[in-house]
């Protein structure tokens, strides 16, 4: 049982190490420090403003601030099991804006090396892959930068 364990641990290991030289090869593909996607808000930063800019970055982490200021409010209230609906509805709608944003953020990415909706969509749902295909495919950027088309 402990050697299923350990595998499984070193799989783990494996694919997690690939995943970060897939994203390292994706940053410098951009034109950025790969290290940068080490950094966890410094990474995010980086990429905003390799495919969009930096205020749709500093809108992510506002809204992303305020999505945890309001669901600190929700678990600080009497009944935690039941949270005020309104409430739950301003949750509701920032983790929906956060989803729409991190969309944008994969479009431009895809559309920064040529690639359409289906490859945004493949960002999306299934990004252990498709970063991976991004970052060691033969693609280049093809010189998109922020602002090229209207948000």
């Amino acid at each position: 049982m402990i050697a299923i364990v350990v595998l499984f641990m070193l799989a783990m290991l494996a694919f997690a190490v690939f995943e970060i030289c897939a994203m390292w090869r994706v940053y410098e593909k951009l034109g950025k420090p790969g290290w940068a996607c080490l950094v966890p808000i410094y990474s995010a930063y980086v990429l905003f403003d390799a495919v969009w800019d930096n205020s749709a970055f500093l809108r992510y982490i506002g809204v992303s601030f305020g999505y945890g200021i309001v669901s600190g409010i929700m678990s600080a209230t009497s009944d935690p099991n039941n949270p005020p609906l309104i409430l739950s509805l301003i949750a509701l709608a920032i983790a929906i804006y956060l989803f729409v944003m991190a969309v944008g953020l994969y479009r431009r990415l895809a559309e920064a090396f040529g690639r359409g909706t289906g490859f945004t969509v493949g960002l999306v749902l299934l990004p252990a892959i498709f970063f991976p295909i991004l970052a060691f495919s033969d693609d280049e950027q093809n010189g998109y930068r922020p602002g090229s088309y209207d948000e």
